[in-house]
């Protein structure tokens, strides 16, 4: 972590670290909205292996990733003129 901004939101993080938590948070949240099921045969993030934890983690981030690649050509499909320079 790096100094105070003096934003009041306290220490920044590093973009990458924030990234890594993000999406590892958002893949417990996946884990667990798919185990909330009780036909779903998933289960939580709590009882998960770290591989399969690793694995989901892997899937959110290649999602994240694609999702910004698709975002112009969304825009285009959807007749949006975006000015990307």
């Amino acid at each position: 972590m790096s100094e105070d901004t003096g934003t009041g939101f306290g220490p920044t993080i590093e973009a990458d670290a924030f990234r890594q938590i993000l999406h590892r948070e958002t893949a417990r949240i996946v884990a667990n909205r798919l185990s909330a099921s009780p036909s779903s045969g998933y289960r939580t993030w709590e009882d998960l292996s770290r591989e399969e934890r690793s694995n989901i983690t892997g899937w959110v981030e290649l999602v994240f990733i694609a999702q910004i690649e698709a975002y112009g050509p969304a825009l285009h499909l959807a007749g949006v003129q975006a000015n990307v320079e």
